[in-house]
């Protein structure tokens, strides 16, 4: 997320050229120590002054670096949206014995019974003008659903139920996504909506990569190919590099900046291209708010956004696409 909800690292998203990190071993022991989720927004941006405490050399990350971490990672192919939507099944069942719809609906009651005169606040939804009102509201529901038995009155209920609510309410806002065209930025977001979401693998004949390879930024990345090779006589290379995915609105939505690698060979005189872009999926509310003009979702975006990361309601995962063209 954009530094307006909360401070994830101190460095830009994605801006890998010049970004501290600790080395690989350092990173898997954080990481394996459980670090608070909105320190795993980037699998490699960790403040080495902050969290050097063995003493390691802080070392600068490269682009090509940066690929090889996500060459890493483990992945599970996925080639459509209703993929992605099965493995998000959780609904909190086993943690707090209800299902979506059943613990948004009780919280709307709360919030009618609970948010005063003013009508304003009196509808059947949980959003309040503004966010300071949304986390006292979902905060009282919370204390609230323990008193009365509806949880076990202790902290890994009350989290898992502030969780439950706070994703119902994205998944309207992936909803509303889906409903606007943006269909893999609604897919990406759903996704991100569980405790433990998979790391994402797209093959060249997925929807999510022909979206990509219809785009204006990949035309780009095979004509600045084509000038690196011309004239020479190789039959193989390959390129590291980044790019902004924002040339319609899903995929700005979906990805934005990205980090890729081509390998390219040439037989019989035809160059054959892999192109394999990298991602990690973190929701970046700024940019969905100048793109819905629904005023409902704007203001879950407004009120919750924050609170979503803090609390692990939305969280990120790797994306990895590949592409193939030729010329």
């Amino acid at each position: 997320m954009k530094k307006k909800l909360i401070a994830k690292v101190i460095f830009p998203k994605k801006h890998y050229k010049r970004r501290l990190v600790m080395k690989k071993k350092l990173i898997a022991k954080v990481m394996a120590c459980g670090i608070a989720v909105s320190m795993l927004w980037n699998p490699v941006a960790v403040c080495a002054e902050e969290n050097n405490e063995g003493g390691e050399e802080a070392e600068y990350i490269t682009e090509e670096s940066y690929v090889e971490d996500f060459e890493d990672q483990e992945y599970v192919e996925v080639s459509d949206w209703e993929v992605i939507a099965e493995q998000d099944a959780e609904a909190f069942e086993e943690s707090i014995g209800m299902t979506d719809e059943e613990v948004l609906e009780l919280y709307n009651e709360y919030v009618e019974n609970n948010s005063g005169s003013t009508s304003r606040f009196r509808k059947r939804s949980f959003m309040a003008s503004e966010a300071a009102d949304s986390e006292r509201l979902l905060n009282g529901f919370v204390e609230d659903a323990a008193a009365k038995g509806i949880i076990k009155n202790n902290a890994v209920q009350k989290l898992a139920l502030s969780k439950a609510v706070i994703r119902t309410q994205f998944k309207l806002v992936a909803k509303a996504a889906k409903g606007l065209g943006w269909e893999t930025a609604s897919a990406m977001l759903d996704h991100s909506l569980q405790n433990k979401p998979s790391n994402l693998a797209f093959s060249s004949d997925s929807k999510f990569a022909k979206q990509i390879a219809e785009s204006d930024e990949c035309a780009a990345i095979v004509e600045e190919f084509k000038e690196q090779v011309e004239g020479l006589d190789i039959s193989e290379k390959s390129i590291k590099s980044s790019t902004t995915l924002n040339s319609t609105t899903d995929l700005h939505l979906s990805y934005n900046k990205v980090s890729y690698e081509v390998v390219g060979k040439k037989v019989d005189g035809k160059w054959n291209l892999k192109i394999t872009f990298y991602d990690r999926y973190d929701f970046e509310t700024q940019a969905w708010e100048n793109s819905i003009t629904l005023g409902s979702i704007v203001k879950i975006l407004n009120n919750y956004a924050a609170y979503a990361q803090e609390v692990g309601a939305i969280v990120p995962y790797d994306i990895k696409v590949t592409v193939e063209k030729s010329f």
